[in-house]
């Protein structure tokens, strides 16, 4: 008896000690994320000098921001901005984020929210790029001309009403595509032959409304279509 009561008080004891600690780490991460966002993006947004100083630089680059919210932010850097940036389960709703060239590349998007967000780079942009379960419902990816959107991953991917714009036949090339919603999605710019050979064990699932390039089948291609509610 008297040895269940102090199992179950050490227990106890244990179980205030693993929460006081928890609690402290994500204050701490808290903490850590408000010194990221007050040292290197309010300073862009509300400087007009150093947002002049931060064009033409890597932006960001090599950051981690996981989870980080960024919900309506509007900015715009230079060449070579968020490479290498891990933005995982970050909160993009809104965002406008205008880059220049070779910019996104090996970008971490993994499960972020980027709903009706806007996403602009040209040249070699978002190469590399990873969009692995988020939720890019009616988001704006802009790449231009030339080798942008090569090798991302969209597995799993909510792309609801999302728009691509590309052009070239290096864009949107080896894309991964496994299980990913493109219902209601822009795909009218990514050439034909690329989408493809885009790859997936798990079918796209695609909608009436989806836009497709001029040539493309996606019934051939082994899409899914996605069905109609019953009456």
């Amino acid at each position: 008896m008297l040895l269940t009561m102090f199992l179950a008080i050490g227990l106890g004891w244990f179980r205030a000690v693993a929460d006081r600690n928890r609690a402290r780490k994500d204050a701490w991460e808290a903490k850590s994320q408000l010194r990221m966002l007050d040292q290197y993006i309010k300073p862009l947004l509300e400087s007009p000098k150093q947002r002049e100083q931060n064009r033409g630089r890597g932006f960001l680059s090599g950051m981690n921001l996981d989870g980080c919210d960024l919900r309506g932010i509007s900015l715009t850097t230079g060449a070579g901005a968020f490479q290498s940036v891990s933005l995982q389960g970050a909160k993009l709703q809104n965002a406008t984020i205008s880059c220049g060239v070779s910019s996104f590349q090996q970008v971490s998007f993994d499960r972020a929210d980027l709903t009706n967000a806007k996403l602009t780079a040209t040249g070699s942009s978002f190469q590399l790029a990873t969009f692995v379960g988020a939720k890019l419902v009616g988001t704006q990816l802009i790449g231009g001309n030339g080798a942008v959107f090569q090798a991302n991953s969209f597995r799993g991917a909510d792309l609801t009403n999302a728009s691509f714009v590309c052009s070239g036949s290096s864009a949107f090339q080896i894309a991964d595509i496994d299980s990913a919603v493109l219902v209601g999605t822009d795909l009218s710019s990514i050439d034909p032959e690329n989408l493809r050979k885009a790859y997936f064990v798990d079918p796209p699932t695609y909608s009436l409304q989806t836009q497709f390039p001029a040539g493309f089948d996606p019934q051939f291609a082994g899409w899914i279509l996605q069905e109609l509610p019953a009456d």
